[in-house]
């Protein structure tokens, strides 16, 4: 990683570290994965929050300071490929990278947890809740990957990640805010770097070893559940939201809300963690 999104990572580091957070390695070298942990002791509940493609933990970092108020623990990781975590010299595969990721869950989650889930994040954390349903209380998803997507759909979201030139990077990151940010200028060169790494271009292939998420597996889902999908949304194409809105069971509750985009961990992390942490504490 070199370059103003390296620094800034680094500087997130620091600072979360300042606020109480720790900075963990874990697992076998080659492939270790890097977490962000918070602990104080006995709190209202546990969340687990999931990154999405390209990005990594260190982006979260205002809604995780946010949620440390109703926190007893928070626990971030970081995918393999993504952030500070390795990048297996063999390559990342879908399957072996939720496979990672539901080893180290499995190892962490003492008590049932807030899984909480954004862009492919949240298609893992629909995967890990139906793995794992007693370690999942409840489940946030937001902008969640995972539908079916038709050969239109698909084609048009690797379009958006086929990022080569300057432009192409600042196109990218206003597809991911309801006001797309002025620093946008400063590093759309460095995006097309960031997603040009062989970790994230894995995800995009046609040949990627991703399975969908089947109705019938919806169906199964048994945490309460949150879906937000914003009304700002632009990088996920809408099919992928009627089809959730057509599958999900009725005790899913699915809201779009006005300005949310892709990310409002970056643009209105204050909102969506006041949406969440009522989400989180209110009575089934």
């Amino acid at each position: 990683m070199t370059g103003l999104l390296n620094i800034h990572q680094r500087i997130i580091r620091r600072t979360l570290k300042s606020k109480g957070f720790r900075s963990v390695l874990s697992g076998p070298m080659g492939a270790q994965m890097h977490t962000y942990e918070y602990s104080q002791g006995p709190g209202a509940m546990t969340y687990v929050v999931l990154h999405g493609l390209g990005t990594h933990a260190s982006a979260f970092a205002p809604l995780l300071t946010r949620l440390r108020q109703t926190a007893a623990q928070i626990i971030a990781p970081e995918l393999l490929g993504h952030g500070f975590s390795d990048s297996p010299i063999e390559g990342v595969t879908a399957q072996h990278t939720f496979a990672r990721l539901a080893e180290y869950l499995d190892a962490v989650i003492e008590e049932p947890v807030v899984l909480i889930g954004t862009s492919l994040g949240g298609a893992m954390a629909m995967k890990y809740a139906l793995a794992a349903p007693k370690k999942v209380s409840r489940l946030v998803l937001i902008s969640p990957a995972g539908a079916p997507m038709t050969p239109d759909g698909f084609a048009q979201v690797r379009r958006f990640f086929n990022v080569k030139t300057a432009a192409d990077g600042r196109a990218f990151i206003a597809r991911l805010f309801h006001k797309p940010p002025w620093y946008r200028f400063l590093i759309g060169g460095e995006i097309t770097r960031q997603l040009s790494r062989g970790a994230i271009q894995s995800f995009l292939s046609p040949d990627a070893d991703i399975e969908p998420m089947s109705a019938d597996e919806l169906g199964e889902l048994n945490p309460p559940t949150l879906l937000l999908w914003g009304q700002s949304e632009r990088l996920l194409p809408m099919e992928c939201y009627h089809w959730y809105q057509a599958h999900m069971p009725d005790t899913v509750r699915i809201e779009t809300p006005e300005g949310f985009g892709h990310s409002p961990h970056l643009e209105i992390p204050g909102k969506l963690a006041e949406r969440i942490v009522r989400f989180a504490i209110e009575e089934t």
